[in-house]
């Protein structure tokens, strides 16, 4: 009988270890935290994307009792601060805020076009007489890697389709793309573009972009039609690959002769390129992706000796190039966006 219960038992205690943790899980412990911004984006859990901007609301525990936003009667004779402990470098701006009687932290994370998750650690205190609270806020900033079985999935010459909630590819990925084309050129696809180019020896690839207008551009010609294409993070491949740019839509509304720049640097460089009406295509050839803008009208420009390459972004030398007419710009996007 006592072997009986012992085994009883034995069976027993890890189930009541378990209700015994699940009780001390779910006991609010005193401190400062954070929730999930509107957007349900919550810092302790999910990623932030770099060039951002989230409002925190700030809770707050205190005797044992549930998590409530901060409030104005919560600081009466006490101080509420923050400091960013670790992962600066992925911070734009970071201040704390109040609405409607709540107060938030309000973080703006750098537009960096990073491949690989930073790690942030701010520091918020809420200090007075009597009692005083730290909270420790872990966050990362960075962007979702492809999804591996879309990518593995793949034959010789098939198309690589990025995503911008995963634009990001690995060591180990982009090792693989490169074995299964012969270590020839790899082509991805975005939404309106396709680039083919050689990513044998990379180490990571960022791939994000967006067809957002350029605000120095649009804000100095605003009469003139543009059409704007950006890689914010400005994939290197070292060699020349090709460019396409699906422009169709753009083709039968605007003038038969377009022009073609490169945005670096606060200058424009224009660039060479070919066009198949056709197809409804614009094709050049960059080793590096960059921000473009595509003009109906030529921008007027005034050349200064440079030993900056903008076919290939070298910038060995950086004089500046091109001096912007008073042209103006505006009115279509690329697969488009309107300013």
């Amino acid at each position: 009988m006592k072997r009986l219960v012992y085994f009883i038992w034995a069976l027993a205690f890890p189930f009541f270890l378990m209700g015994g943790l699940a009780v001390w899980a779910v006991a609010e412990v005193n401190g400062v935290f954070l929730g999930a911004d509107q957007g349900g984006v919550n810092p302790g859990e999910d990623l932030l994307r770099p060039g951002e901007h989230y409002d925190f609301p700030i809770l707050l525990a205190r005797d044992g009792n549930a998590q409530y936003q901060l409030k104005d009667s919560d600081l009466d004779g006490r101080r509420l601060t923050v400091q960013t402990i670790k992962g600066k470098e992925a911070i734009e701006n970071v201040r704390l805020w109040q609405q409607n009687g709540g107060y938030y932290l309000s973080v703006d994370t750098a537009a960096e076009g990073i491949t690989q998750e930073i790690a942030v650690e701010m520091r918020i205190r809420y200090a007075g007489e009597g009692d005083s609270f730290n909270g420790s806020v872990a966050m990362e900033v960075g962007y979702e890697t492809a999804d591996d079985p879309q990518l593995y999935s793949l034959g010789e010459g098939e198309f690589v389709t990025m995503s911008n909630d995963a634009p990001v590819l690995s060591e180990k990925q982009l090792e693989h793309l490169a074995e299964i084309n012969g270590h020839q050129a790899v082509t991805f696809t975005g939404a309106s573009w396709r680039y083919e180019g050689v990513v044998a020896g990379m180490d990571s690839l960022n791939l994000t972009w967006d067809n957002s207008p350029i605000e120095e551009i649009a804000e100095l010609f605003p009469e003139h039609q543009l059409a704007f294409l950006s890689f914010p993070a400005l994939p290197e491949f070292g060699t020349s690959g090709k460019l396409t740019l699906e422009a169709e839509e753009l083709m039968e509304g605007w003038p038969e002769q377009l022009y073609l720049y490169r945005y670096a640097y606060g200058e424009l460089f224009p660039l060479a390129f070919e066009e198949d009406r056709e197809a409804g295509t614009i094709t050049f050839r960059p080793s590096q992706l960059s921000r473009y803008v595509l003009s109906d009208q030529p921008l007027e420009k005034e050349e200064t000796p440079t030993g900056y390459n903008p076919q290939t972004g070298d910038a060995s030398h950086l004089a500046a190039a091109l001096l912007l007419g008073l042209l103006a710009l505006g009115g279509a996007g690329w697969m488009l966006k309107k300013t």
